[in-house]
């Protein structure tokens, strides 16, 4: 079985599909800019690579989801879905 990672914008919908976790979590990185926000209990940071697959590895084998920000209230979001194929 082999795993895909759907890269999603906030603004724009699906950004691409990819076959490993780095080049989507690049995307992301890239969509969003890396920016960090204010929020009303300080800075809002995109997670770092190591969070992110963390984050997949700890769901269900078959799927996961991952938000770069980890919060709601961000101006330009992404996010990343994984999905297990069956050959």
């Amino acid at each position: 079985m082999k795993q895909v990672y759907i890269v999603s914008g906030s603004e724009d919908g699906i950004l691409g599909v990819y076959g490993n976790k780095k080049a989507a979590y690049n995307k992301a990185m890239e969509y969003t800019g890396g920016k960090i926000y204010q929020g009303y209990d300080g800075e809002i940071k995109p997670i770092s690579y190591a969070r992110v697959c963390k984050k997949l590895d700890s769901k269900n084998y078959y799927e996961g989801y991952v938000d770069i920000y980890d919060h709601e209230n961000v101006a330009v979001g992404a996010d990343i879905i994984m999905k297990t194929l069956n050959r």
